[in-house]
């Protein structure tokens, strides 16, 4: 089914700055009433939202002591963990009335940078990645509770994540060119699965909802790849960046997967119809980290920038699980893989480019700081390239205005001649 005659573009809702650095990674609450984000600044922060994705409230978090590279939320939304260069994790447990405790659990987890945190399926359990070439397993019951050590890996590892249908498997990558796949239920600490692409440095990987056999990587060298782990083969191959990419995520119905990237763009793939469906040129600078909250009817986007955007990504509209399902109403996989093999696995020239800066007029910046307190300055008076941007659209305004006023003139001269 071709969507493109129905296709509606995302919607920048909202920008806020409230990180005094650039903004690593961001995640919403599994009902949407909240958000994480994690910066170079070693803090997270907590965001509360109004209906509308305004900001009612905001909480600073300092546990960490330096760079806050990732954070994920527990499905239960009872807590959230944050994990960072300073080797620790740290567990915030939420109140009874939604708000983060001041005072974490902290976690000594590796004796390198953590990577990345992901949070098990029941929220149970979390995995965190480091460069100390490892993936461990934490309770997040019992403080500093390490359940499992998972080996394998020869350099660092950027990112490990659960399968979300089945907690039992945890995939990670890294530098060392290998994407692993552990089972839990097997006593061996080494991977039961491994797919190798020499020469890459693997950056991120999301597993395809409801399907454990399929996963997508992200790499240094721009690409990303989807891959039939059954038969470690790529179903599907993106060149669509000219930098590399830093994170992947599918959106919930699996019909789509947005990209972040070092080229300063964030782009959604249509991975039924195996084509770049948007390039969202919003960031300034390198953009880190793209999430979609749990109905995939809204995604954030952070970077470099230090800006936190909020969009509508208006992809529910082009759904089109109904010709994957079997009788049963469920996934079919087969029909499924046999649809990603068969689509388009290049860059599609259909590429809807768009730059919301400068496009939509309803688009904001929004300083935290009005809100509670918190002092961070604004966006156009930290940002030199924002104040170049408006004295360039000031010039092209007086320019217009002084060509309108030389027409009008030449209209009075032909009417006073008359």
């Amino acid at each position: 089914m071709d969507t493109s005659d129905c296709i509606v573009e995302p919607y920048l809702s909202c920008s806020y700055r409230a990180h005094k650095n650039e903004v690593n990674h961001v995640k919403f609450s599994p009902d949407s009433s909240h958000m994480i984000t994690c910066s170079n600044d070693q803090q997270v922060i907590f965001w509360e939202f109004k209906d509308n994705l305004e900001i009612r409230r905001s909480y600073r978090l300092s546990g960490h002591k330096d760079i806050v590279h990732c954070v994920d939320y527990s499905s239960r939304s009872d807590y959230f963990v944050s994990v960072s260069r300073d080797k620790t994790a740290c567990l915030w447990r939420l109140g009874q009335d939604g708000r983060p405790n001041l005072d974490p659990l902290i976690y000594n987890c590796h004796c390198s940078t953590i990577r990345y945190v992901d949070v098990s399926p029941k929220g149970d359990f979390f995995c965190t990645a480091s460069d100390d070439k490892s993936v461990k397993i934490w309770s997040a019951v019992s403080k500093n509770k390490q359940i499992n050590l998972l080996k394998g890996h020869m350099n660092w590892v950027r990112c490990s994540k659960y399968c979300p249908n089945d907690e039992q498997l945890v995939a990670s990558c890294g530098d060392d060119s290998c994407l692993f796949v552990h089972d839990l239920r097997v006593y061996d600490s080494q991977p039961t699965k491994k797919v190798t692409k020499r020469g890459l440095k693997f950056t991120c990987i999301d597993w395809y909802p409801n399907n454990k056999n399929l996963v997508a990587i992200s790499s240094h060298d721009a690409c990303i790849r989807i891959f039939d782990l059954r038969s470690d083969k790529a179903l599907q191959y993106y060149n669509a960046h000219s930098g590399p990419v830093n994170h992947i995520e599918f959106h919930p119905s699996g019909n789509y997967l947005i990209s972040s990237s070092d080229d300063g763009t964030s782009k959604i793939f249509d991975v039924l119809e195996g084509r770049v469906l948007f390039t969202l040129q919003e960031h300034q600078g390198a953009v880190f980290c793209s999430s979609f909250n749990k109905d995939g009817k809204i995604f954030a986007t952070v970077g470099k920038d230090a800006i936190v955007s909020l969009w509508n990504s208006n992809l529910l509209a082009q759904n089109d699980d109904s010709m994957l399902e079997n009788e049963q109403g469920s996934i079919d996989v087969e029909r499924l893989t046999r649809r990603l093999s068969s689509s388009s696995i290049k860059d599609s020239s259909f590429d809807a480019k768009f730059s919301p800066t400068a496009d939509k007029k309803s688009d904001k910046l929004s300083n935290v700081d009005q809100l509670d307190s918190l002092s961070v300055d604004s966006r156009t008076s930290k940002d030199p390239s924002i104040l170049i941007q408006i004295l360039n659209h000031l010039d092209l305004l007086a320019q217009s205005v002084t060509s309108l006023e030389k027409r009008v003139a030449r209209i009075e001269r032909k009417f006073g001649d008359f």
